[in-house]
């Protein structure tokens, strides 16, 4: 949990968009390791971020030395999974099973129930319901613009499932380690902050996740999610 504490405090260089690009090199669509991709290199690696990468070497996320700080060398496609995405997963997990919420899960596979012979499946990385409500919470740790449909994709599936599971007494929320609006390649600033509140999904992103503990608490005392 350390680690993942120290990468949600990680500012100025920030190592971990360093690190999500050196994994998407080196991992194939089937998030299997690609032949000879092992070897991946950083731009640059600050005092802080080599905190970080020590501390992940020890976790053996990957092969790491202060020597050559700049070089990364993955070993493992689990480990490399992890830190892909995992990590924020289990972050927020830790810290709502912390809370008093009545029933936290991660992973869950969610059924349509209206189309059982097409076995449609959702999968959520977190639930939590405390006093009858429902709180929906998907991670992400990419950047928005490397794939735009499946980014559209993850807002309609927080709106679509927390209006057929939870209703009128759920509510969603988006948490996201890298900044959600960017500019594409024509200037143009795109507001994927804005379209994800037009469907009244609670945003927190970059150095805002480290306000996640406090949000959570204030939801299972109040039942609402603090105003963004």
């Amino acid at each position: 949990m350390e680690h993942i504490e120290d990468l949600m405090h990680e500012k100025g260089g920030s190592i971990l968009p360093q690190i999500n690009r050196a994994v998407a090199k080196a991992l194939d669509e089937n998030d299997e390791l690609k032949p000879n991709e092992n070897l991946q290199t950083l731009n640059y690696a600050g005092y802080r971020g080599k905190h970080i990468l020590k501390k992940l070497k020890e976790e053996g996320i990957f092969d790491w030395s202060e020597e050559r700080p700049e070089t990364l060398y993955f070993t493992s496609a689990e480990a490399a999974c992890y830190i892909k995405g995992r990590w924020l997963e289990e972050y927020v997990w830790h810290i709502a099973g912390d809370s008093d919420a009545e029933y936290v899960a991660a992973g869950l596979d969610i059924h349509d129930g209206k189309h059982r012979k097409d076995d449609v499946r959702n999968d959520l990385d977190l639930v939590i319901v405390h006093n009858n409500r429902m709180l929906l919470v998907e991670c992400k740790t990419s950047q928005m613009q490397k794939n735009k449909q499946k980014d559209a994709d993850i807002i309609h599936k927080l709106d679509s499932i927390g209006s057929h599971a939870g209703g009128l007494f759920c509510e969603r929320m988006l948490v996201s380690a890298s900044p959600l609006d960017y500019e594409n390649k024509k200037g143009r600033k795109i507001k994927v902050t804005s379209r994800a509140k037009s469907y009244d999904i609670n945003v927190l992103q970059y150095d805002e996740i480290k306000q996640f503990r406090d949000v959570i608490n204030h939801w299972v005392n109040t039942g609402e999610l603090p105003d963004s």
